[in-house]
């Protein structure tokens, strides 16, 4: 397997909510992504979906894992990843960004300890949602990002 090369070397890249987002005041965000991404950090929570195609993802210094359509998975402030293309392929995925003290507020309403439990373990948790899973994601996607526009 190929992958595509990317131009940021071994640098690792730190995003910040505020220089990311400085006029948020939402606490969530949403794109897509249709090309690989640099090794990066950052201090916010990164739910993620792969959408179409395959895409490698490097974990905390982990072996790359293959991930295909209907991925879900996560990346947590203290969690450094990147996504690679694979050479001749397509692939999306769909990123919803939700700031520390938003995601702290979600969790703490969802019950007491999941917050916690959720920077304690390893985060090497994916869950591979069902094709009706996936067909109401991107639903609720094509609603989300028609009402941002």
């Amino acid at each position: 397997m190929g992958l595509d090369q990317t131009p940021w070397g071994d640098e690792i890249r730190h995003y910040t909510w505020q220089e990311n987002y400085p006029d948020d005041t939402s606490g969530i965000k949403f794109h897509f992504y249709r090309m690989a991404t640099p090794m990066h950090d950052h201090d916010f929570f990164d739910v993620f979906v792969v959408t179409e195609g395959t895409v490698v993802h490097q974990y905390n210094g982990e072996e790359q894992k293959l991930l295909g359509v209907g991925t879900l998975g996560l990346a947590r402030p203290q969690d450094t990843h990147c996504f690679r293309t694979i050479e001749g392929t397509k692939s999306t995925h769909f990123n919803i960004m939700i700031s520390d003290p938003v995601c702290r507020q979600l969790c703490y309403a969802l019950g007491e300890g999941l917050y916690r439990s959720m920077m304690q373990g390893d985060g090497k948790g994916f869950y591979q949602l069902t094709p009706c899973e996936l067909e109401h994601f991107m639903h609720m996607t094509d609603l989300i990002m028609s009402a941002s526009e």
